[in-house]
């Protein structure tokens, strides 16, 4: 359709981050006791926004002239424009205790409250404490080791990370075009999603033990992690089955995924002379990755190509990994040269 015309597309994006932070700190000494509390606010906005122009008719049959002088071209029109502003404004506060120099202990509460989602569900609450006993301090302890402790922490993280206003039914307004014969078009509107005022915070909270050793003079060091690891209303983008007003909707998954691990770490200081020294690190992790208390299933992973519209090669369904392959067993081919599978 551009046949001895010619036509060009310009798309421009701006985005702009503001970050605002604010803390209040006081540190205090209470005999063997180490205090240190914090207070803290932060607020950003996130602005983006873009447009997308198309040129056809052009005088000229010169690329760089129709690139940089788009003056050059008889006919233009906005293809699309979108703008979208995001919100987060956070509230934190932490303590610290240090006792003896053996006994740590912090403990911290976030609210954080995003435009991603809507009034009744705009804040999330997520704390998280931890305890360290520095065994190394102990006279008990032997002196071969210059460092060993035991950590004991949990938490909870949220997460934010969707596209713009999801909780309202988007509409999409075309702005129009060129048609073949470089003519502008008049555009319209469109749903594009599924309004969703419940969709909320996803939340993942962390149990994790892990011990820390060092001796010979910390020529050797290292450390032993175990975690249990819980996300609930994990967000997740459901499409709708064709036709449809909508081809879209984001949802909290009513599932937990749960990973569970161990994770090991050795640093040896092998040489360490004062021209040359030589360090060897070594590390390695297990996870195991599972959908528990989920109901039903949901297919993932959309399959494109010619014949495959609403195939999908993944599933998350309960007692499977998260996006687990769900595909059919090859079989090979016919006599024809035709794909088989079993059953």
């Amino acid at each position: 359709g551009i046949g001895g015309k010619g036509r060009l597309f310009v798309t421009d994006i701006e985005t702009n981050s503001k970050l605002w932070e604010n803390y209040f700190t006081y540190d205090k000494s209470f005999g063997k006791v180490d205090f240190t509390g914090l207070l803290g606010y932060s607020y950003q906005r996130f602005d983006n926004s873009g447009k997308r122009n198309e040129y056809s008719k052009f005088s000229t049959s010169d690329l760089e002239i129709m690139v940089n002088n788009t003056a050059s071209a008889g006919t233009s029109a906005i293809v699309n424009s979108y703008r979208s502003v995001d919100e987060l404004q956070s509230y934190f506060g932490r303590v610290n205790f240090g006792i003896s120099d053996k006994y740590l202990l912090t403990a911290t509460l976030r609210a954080d409250g995003s435009t991603k989602f809507g009034p009744d569900n705009r804040y999330g609450y997520f704390p998280s404490g931890a305890f360290k006993w520095r065994i190394s301090q102990e006279s008990f302890c032997p002196d071969v080791f210059t460092d060993l402790g035991l950590r004991l922490g949990y938490g909870i993280t949220g997460n934010q990370e969707i596209p713009h206003d999801l909780y309202n039914a988007r509409p999409r307004f075309g702005d129009g075009g060129l048609d073949d014969g470089g003519n502008v078009t008049t555009g319209g509107t469109g749903s594009v999603s599924f309004e969703n005022p419940a969709i909320k915070w996803e939340s993942t909270s962390q149990l994790n033990i892990g011990i820390d050793w060092g001796f010979w003079g910390s020529r050797v060091t290292g450390s032993i992690d175990a975690y249990k690891k819980n996300t609930k209303d994990m967000l997740v983008k459901v499409y709708a089955a064709q036709p449809s007003p909508g081809t879209f909707t984001w949802e909290n998954l009513d599932a937990d995924i749960e990973n569970t691990g161990l994770e090991l770490g050795l640093n040896l200081v092998a040489v360490d002379k004062s021209n040359f020294d030589w360090r060897v690190l070594a590390n390695v992790a297990f996870n195991k990755n599972e959908v528990k208390t989920f109901n039903t299933f949901l297919n993932t992973g959309a399959i494109n190509g010619q014949g495959l519209s609403g195939a999908y090669a993944q599933r998350i369904a309960e007692g499977q990994p998260l996006y687990a392959f769900f595909l059919r067993e090859f079989a090979g081919y016919d006599a024809n040269g035709n794909q088989t599978y079993v059953d």
